[in-house]
This record gives C-alpha cells, sequence and structure tokens, in this order.
C-alpha cells in the first residue's frame, strides 16, 4: 500500500492512495529494488555515521538520526484503513512525499520525496503524447485508443505523479537513515539536528574549494557566535556549497 504525505501551508497530513492489485504489485516490487541501492555505492556497502552537519563528506556514507516520528508514519503502516484516500484533485497539489512499509527482519518505512515537477496536475499545462501503442482513457473529453494511427499532442486534464530512481530515506522504526541532509530535510524539519559548528568544522568550511580564505585563522573562528556557527554547519549539512567551486572561479576570473 502506498501512502502520500501532504503539507498544506504549514500543517502535515497522510492519506492512502487507491491502486489496482497489479500497480500496487509493481510499485512494491519498484521500492523494494531502490532499498537495495540505497545502501551501496558502485556494488559497495555503504558505511553508516551518526549525523554530523559539518561532515564534508556525509554524502559519501549513510546518515542517521534517532526519529521521533512525529508526523505519523509508523501509524499509517500499523493501521492503514484509519487513513482517508487521496483526492486527486483535492490533495495531489500538496503532495510532498509518498512512502510504503518493507519487511526485513524489521518494518522499514520506504521514503521517497515528490517534488513539484513529478507532478501531473491539469493546471501545470502538461502535454501528453500518445502513440497506437498505448491505452490513455481520457485527455481532454477524448477517448484514445490502440487504433488511433500515429503519434498524438493532447494537453492533460488528468493527474498522475512521476516516481523518482531512488529512495530519499529509510525509517527503521526508530532511526531515519539518508543520503541528503538537502533532500530529507524536504519533507521533514530537522533543523533542531542542527548544532554549533565545531572549530574543526569551521576549518573545513574556510577550506572549501567555494570558500577558500588565508585569513580563516583560529582568532577569525573565535569571532563567530553560536548562530553563525550554527548557520556554517546548516551551510555544511545542505552540501551545495561544496558544488560552488566552478562558480565561484568564474566570478573570481571576471573580477582579475
Amino acid at each position: 500500500m502506498l501512502f502520500g504525505y501532504f503539507r498544506y501551508e504549514h500543517e502535515a497530513f497522510i492519506k492512502r492512495f487507491e491502486l489496482e492489485k497489479d500497480t500496487d504489485e509493481r510499485l512494491q516490487s519498484t521500492f523494494r529494488d531502490q532499498y537495495k541501492k540505497f545502501f551501496t555505492e558502485e556494488g559497495e556497502n555503504l558505511d553508516i555515521k551518526e549525523f554530523y552537519p559539518g561532515d564534508t563528506n556525509s554524502d559519501q556514507c549513510i546518515s542517521k538520526i534517532e526519529f521521533d516520528d512525529p508526523e505519523g508514519i509508523s501509524s499509517a503502516i500499523q493501521n492503514p484503513l484509519k487513513y482517508q484516500i487521496c483526492d486527486p484533485k483535492k490533495d495531489l497539489p500538496y503532495l510532498v512525499a509518498v512512502f510504503t512499509a518493507y519487511k526485513t527482519d524489521k518494518t522499514n518505512i520506504l521514503i521517497q520525496l515528490i517534488e513539484q515537477r513529478r507532478l501531473l496536475l491539469p493546471n501545470n499545462r502538461w502535454i501528453l503524447l500518445a502513440h497506437s501503442g498505448l491505452n490513455i482513457k481520457k485527455i481532454k473529453g477524448a477517448l484514445l485508443s490502440p487504433d488511433i494511427n500515429g503519434i498524438t499532442l493532447a494537453e492533460a486534464d488528468t493527474f498522475g505523479l512521476q516516481l523518482d530512481n531512488k529512495l530519499t530515506a529509510v525509517f527503521d522504526g526508530s532511526n531515519l537513515l539518508f543520503r541528503s541532509y538537502f533532500q530529507v530535510n524536504r519533507i521533514f524539519d530537522l533543523s533542531e539536528y542542527l548544532v554549533e559548528a565545531t572549530e574543526e568544522t569551521m576549518k573545513d568550511f574556510f577550506h572549501l574549494e567555494s570558500i577558500y580564505s588565508d585569513a580563516a585563522t583560529p582568532n577569525l573562528i573565535k569571532q563567530f557566535s553560536e548562530s553563525q556557527r550554527k548557520k556554517v554547519a546548516r551551510a555544511m549539512a545542505l552540501g551545495f556549497i561544496k558544488n560552488l567551486s566552478g562558480l565561484c572561479e568564474c566570478g573570481r576570473t571576471r573580477l582579475d
């Protein structure tokens, strides 16, 4: 069974999707495959480490935090019929993530972020391409059947979503496991797990290629306030700052 995690303004809620049996079975198979790939990189098992926002190599391991499940995703897995069925027209625009259960020696909840670009909504002006091999039931009130010759373009008058090819996180009942803080933080608010950057983290920050400064002396680092150190830890956790080297280099070249 597939569930949706939605957010309207600042209020989160969970609903279940009504799926045909064969569709549900294919989805379960897809999620199981993604679960196996989640813990590996190029065939090698990844280390699982306690999450630390200042770790410059956090994207090369699985990060782990103790998670209290404040939104109740475990409850949805345990008591699915207590949750309403998703109304695509009403609910889908507010979809943030989907999740399902996978049992090994324990029940794992597999979570995938759904970005807005993966939502098929009529007001997003999607154009569908259909050919004679597809049986698309309805597009703008017209029935498309397999005997249509050639390829047809039509404006979408339906709802849908596209899954990603990887999981965002796994919740094992007590720990939340993830590869990217930036991605999982778009689903759950994990800001409370950001701690003040240590002096070592500050040094790592100033030695990033996009930040590097000869002025990063111990005296300069000591001038950073607690809130500023937390911002450094957050920047390190989000990870994007490590990818700015090319942009910064171009900026320095134009200034020279």
